[in-house]
C-alpha cells in the first residue's frame, strides 16, 4: 500500500498540533504569519480531495484545543458544535484560496486568501452573538506595531495583513521565486506590509514622544475576588466576601487611589438585595471618599438584569450601565441599549461590562461621544483570560482611549490608547487580588475607524461576492 495515501492524515497531524498555538487562547503572534501560509502551500501540493481532507483534519485538530473551553462554559454537545464551527471559516478560506491560486495566473490572486477569511471574519462579528471571537486578529497583542493599522481600519484590517502574508507565502512555497506572478505577489505583500508595519512604529513612536503630564492623570484601585455570591448564598458567606471587598478598597485608598473599579457581577440580587447592595457601596465610596465602580446582577419575576454603578466620593449613585452584549449562560437577560459617561476629575470615562468589549460599534459609540477612558468591570471563564484581554485592549486603539478592565477569574489591566499594557495581574479568591497605579491620559483620540466603521471588512465581502459569481460564470462558461 503506497504512503501517498496516507499523506493528507501524516500532514495534517502535526500541522494541526502547530496550528493550536494560532487559534488557541493563547496564540503565539509571530505563528500566525507563518503557520497558515505553510498550510495553504501543501493543500496547493495535493489533489482537490485529498486537499480538502488535509485542511479539515488539521483545522479540526487544532481548533479542538479549544474545547475544553467550550464545554466548559456550555456543554460538552455544543462544544463540539463550536470546535467545528470555529474550524469551518478557516476551511472555507483555505479552499477558495487554493482554487483560486491555481486556477488564475495573476499576482491578484494573492488576494484570495486575505479577502475570503476577512470578509468571513466581518460576518462573524456582525451577526454571530460571540461576535468574531478566536479571529486571527486578536492573536498580535505581543506585536503593537501591527496592531496600531487598528486605529484606521479596525480588527479586519489586521487580518487582512496577516492573511495577504500568508498567501504569499504559500505562493511562494508552491510556486518558486520565478513564476512572474509570485514576484508581484511577493512585491505587493512586502508593500502593504512596509506601510502598515512603518505606521505602527511611527504611531508608537508618536506615543514615546508625548511629554508625562501634559494630560489629566488619575490614581487608579482595581480589586477582584474570585468567589461568587449567588441568590442561595449564606448571609456569612455573602458577608464575608463584601467585607473582603471593603477591606481591599480601603487598602487600595490608603495607596491614594481615587478611582478603584471592582469587576462584574459581584453578585446576583433580587431587588431587595439589590437596595441592601447599594446602601452598602454608598457607604464604603462616602467612607473613603473615592470614585466607585462595581457590577451586579438584580433578577425579579420576570427578568435579570446585568449593571454596574458608578459612585461619587459623596456615596451618591451618578450613573447605572446595563450591559448590552450578554454571554453565554446570560442570553435571556435583559439587554441595555444606552451609554453611559461619567466625568471623573474632568476626565470623561465610559461604562462597559465585559462582553461589550467583543463588539467594537459599541466602542466606536463612546469615542465618537468624547470618551478618553473606558471602565470595564468583567467576568471571565479562567482559560480565556488572555484571550478576553487581547480583544479588549484592542477596542482602545482602534478608538484612542485607555482601558481600565477588573475581571474576576481573569486579569486586572490598565492599557493606553496604543495597546501598552501600563499595569497587570492576576485575580484570585479569596482574600481576592487587588492592582495600584496611575494613569496619565491624553485628550480623546478617535481615529479614522471610530468614525467610518468596518470598511475593510464591507470591501472584502465585496470582493469575495465578485469572486464567487466570476467563478460560477466562468463555470457557466465552460460548460
Amino acid at each position: 500500500m503506497s504512503i501517498s495515501r496516507f499523506a493528507p492524515v501524516l500532514a495534517a497531524v502535526p500541522l494541526g498540533l502547530s496550528f493550536r498555538m494560532v487559534t488557541g487562547l493563547e496564540p503565539v503572534w509571530w505563528l500566525a504569519w507563518v503557520l497558515p501560509g505553510v498550510l495553504l502551500a501543501i493543500a496547493l501540493k495535493l489533489t482537490p480531495h485529498k486537499a480538502l481532507l488535509c485542511l479539515s483534519l488539521a483545522v479540526l485538530l487544532a481548533c479542538s484545543g479549544s474545547y475544553a473551553y467550550f464545554a466548559n462554559v456550555t456543554n460538552p454537545v455544543i462544544a463540539i458544535c463550536l470546535v467545528i464551527g470555529q474550524s469551518l471559516p478557516w476551511l472555507g478560506a483555505f479552499y477558495f484560496a487554493r482554487r483560486l491560486l491555481l486556477k488564475e495566473d495573476k499576482a491578484l490572486a494573492v488576494l484570495a486568501f486575505p479577502v475570503c477569511y476577512t470578509a468571513i471574519d466581518s460576518l462573524m462579528l456582525r451577526f454571530l452573538p460571540d461576535g468574531n471571537w478566536g479571529s486571527i486578529s486578536y492573536t498580535q497583542a505581543d506585536f503593537l506595531p501591527v496592531l496600531q493599522i487598528a486605529s484606521f481600519c479596525g480588527s479586519m484590517g489586521i487580518s487582512f495583513v496577516l492573511g495577504i502574508c500568508s498567501s504569499a507565502l504559500a505562493m511562494l512555497l508552491h510556486f518558486g521565486w520565478q513564476a512572474r506572478k509570485v514576484r508581484l505577489a511577493v512585491c505587493m505583500t512586502i508593500s502593504v506590509m512596509t506601510l502598515s508595519l512603518g505606521f505602527g512604529y511611527w504611531r508608537l513612536h508618536q506615543a514615546d514622544t508625548v511629554k508625562p503630564g501634559m494630560g489629566p492623570k488619575i490614581q487608579l484601585g482595581l480589586t477582584a475576588i474570585d468567589d461568587a455570591i449567588g441568590l442561595q448564598a449564606s448571609a456569612s458567606y455573602k458577608e464575608h466576601i463584601w467585607q473582603q471587598y471593603a477591606v481591599n478598597a480601603a487598602h487600595l485608598r490608603l495607596q491614594g487611589a481615587e478611582l478603584i473599579v471592582l469587576p462584574e457581577k459581584i453578585a446576583v440580587l433580587d431587588n431587595s438585595g439589590a437596595q441592601q447592595a447599594q446602601q452598602r457601596l454608598s457607604a464604603l465610596a462616602a467612607h473613603l471618599s473615592v470614585w466607585l465602580l462595581a457590577g451586579v446582577a438584580i433578577t425579579d419575576s420576570d427578568k435579570t438584569r446585568n449593571v454596574a454603578w458608578i459612585y461619587a466620593p459623596d456615596g451618591k449613585l451618578q450613573r447605572e450601565y446595563q450591559k448590552q452584549f450578554l454571554a453565554p449562560g446570560e442570553r435571556d437577560f435583559q439587554r441595555g441599549n444606552q451609554i453611559a459617561i461619567q466625568s471623573l476629575i474632568n476626565i470623561p470615562a465610559g461604562l462597559a461590562i465585559c462582553k461589550d468589549m467583543h463588539f467594537p460599534d459599541l466602542s466606536r459609540t463612546y469615542a465618537k461621544a468624547g470618551t478618553s477612558l473606558l471602565l470595564v468591570p468583567a467576568w471571565d471563564f479562567g482559560m480565556d483570560a488572555a484571550m478576553a484581554y487581547n480583544i479588549t485592549m484592542l477596542r482602545g486603539i482602534e478608538n484612542g482611549f485607555a482601558i481600565v478592565r477588573s475581571a474576576r477569574e481573569g486579569w486586572l489591566t490598565v492599557s493606553d490608547a496604543y495597546g501598552r499594557k501600563l499595569a497587570y495581574r492576576h485575580s484570585d479568591t479569596l482574600p481576592g487580588s487587588s492592582l495600584f497605579t496611575s494613569l496619565s491620559l491624553n485628550p480623546p483620540s478617535p481615529g479614522i475607524f471610530s468614525y467610518v466603521g468596518d470598511w475593510p471588512g464591507s470591501l472584502c465581502i465585496g470582493g469575495f461576492i465578485w469572486a464567487l459569481l466570476r467563478q460560477r460564470k466562468a463555470a457557466m462558461q465552460t460548460a
